[in-house]
């Protein structure tokens, strides 16, 4: 009797364990932003100080399987949002969040001036080729558009159409 009686223990205990092995809670809910209500895609859901996390669906839902019962902290990230840190106690239920707000974190950017200048004949160290009207005047007044373009370096045009090329030699 006592080797049936060690047996049944030993075959509780052993399922007792794989209870507990077995048991994982989910916590699910649904990512959006605070101000708009807009829906997070792909924002990331952690636990934190460990490896377990998901992200978002296409319409900002997320479901977790937790491994750990007790309190755990899930990190909420998106590109573009502040972090979010909520505190949750897991059991082998499931715990619904709801619907987890991030604000929007606004980075100001200095301005952007943009300086121009003309390239100078004789002064600016750049290929620039200049024909004045009277160069078109006095020797180019008989050719068409096209022709008068081909006499500058590096420019190849005609009058066939297909615009003025460029030549990279």
């Amino acid at each position: 009797m006592s080797m049936l009686l060690k047996v049944i223990c030993g075959t509780m205990f052993l399922l007792g364990m794989s209870w507990n092995i077995m048991a994982k809670g989910v916590i699910k809910g649904r990512v959006v932003d605070s101000q708009s209500k807009e829906v997070l895609v792909g924002a990331t859901v952690n636990v934190e100080g460990t490896t377990v996390g998901c992200a978002t669906d296409a319409e900002g839902y997320f479901e977790l399987e937790v491994e750990e019962s007790g309190t755990v902290i899930l990190v909420f990230r998106s590109v573009g949002y502040s972090e979010v840190k909520k505190s949750v106690v897991v059991d082998d239920k499931k715990v619904d969040l709801g619907i987890v707000g991030m604000l929007p974190m606004y980075i100001n950017l200095s301005d952007v001036v943009v300086y121009g200048s003309l390239a100078v004949d004789r002064e600016t160290p750049v290929a620039l080729s200049v024909v004045t009207a009277k160069e078109i005047e006095e020797k180019l007044s008989t050719q068409e558009f096209p022709e008068i373009l081909k006499s500058l370096p590096s420019v190849y045009a005609t009058k066939e159409g297909g615009g003025i090329w460029r030549r990279t030699d």
